[in-house]
């Protein structure tokens, strides 16, 4: 079994339910499992408006090698960044049309 996510904060819950398991005595045993962290160390790239973190948002957007979205990396780092940036495009762009 594997678990695979691509938020670095991974809900709670989520974990207990995929790395333990409850017994029918309702012991709660450990499945036995190998788990990997990857850690991506790239300097003011959680900043939404530094250099670093727009020439990479910058390069994604005009990439025309798709392959790069495979990449669990960019996934994570795209994933994180959109989580910032919701709230403020639906309150910008979406909001205005609902009144």
């Amino acid at each position: 079994m594997t678990v695979t996510t691509i938020s670095p904060w991974q809900n709670r819950k989520t974990i207990q339910r995929e790395l333990f398991e409850t017994q029918k005595d309702q012991r709660i045993v450990f499945n036995r499992q190998e788990i990997s962290t990857r850690l991506v160390d790239i300097p003011d790239l959680h900043l939404p408006n530094t250099r670093t973190s727009i020439k990479l948002m910058n390069a994604l957007a005009n990439s025309e090698d798709i392959r790069l979205f495979s990449s669990l990396t960019i996934q994570t780092i795209i994933m994180h960044r959109w989580k910032h940036v919701r709230s403020t495009l639906y309150i910008s762009k979406l909001f205005p049309y609902l009144i």
